[in-house]
């Protein structure tokens, strides 16, 4: 399964990542700017901001599920997570198929 973490490079972030992939995922890493130390031929990072519904769709795109570990940011962004979840949410995961 293609697993899309947001806020991956953060402490609990980090922590899905890690699990995932113990667990033989395969996981896309969506960060703002923290690269991630972990290493894994099934990980692949991807960087942006959760506030670009492009970017956002990028890292979704081809995947089965998707975990949001978003904290607040350095800013205190009281906002931050309403507008991320309107961009992750705006895009279907699994296409429709006909009846």
């Amino acid at each position: 399964m293609r697993i899309t973490v947001f806020g991956a490079s953060g402490r609990t972030g980090r922590h899905v990542v890690e699990q995932a992939l113990g667990h033989g995922h395969e996981v896309v890493a969506f960060v703002h700017s923290t690269p991630l130390a972990v290493a894994s031929p099934r990980l692949t990072c991807h960087t942006g901001d959760v506030n670009d519904f492009e970017a956002v769709s990028s890292a979704i795109r081809g995947s089965s599920a998707v975990a949001s570990a978003l904290g607040i940011g350095a800013r205190g962004d009281a906002h931050l997570h309403e507008r991320a979840m309107g961009n992750i949410c705006s895009w279907p995961i699994r296409p429709r198929r006909s009846p």
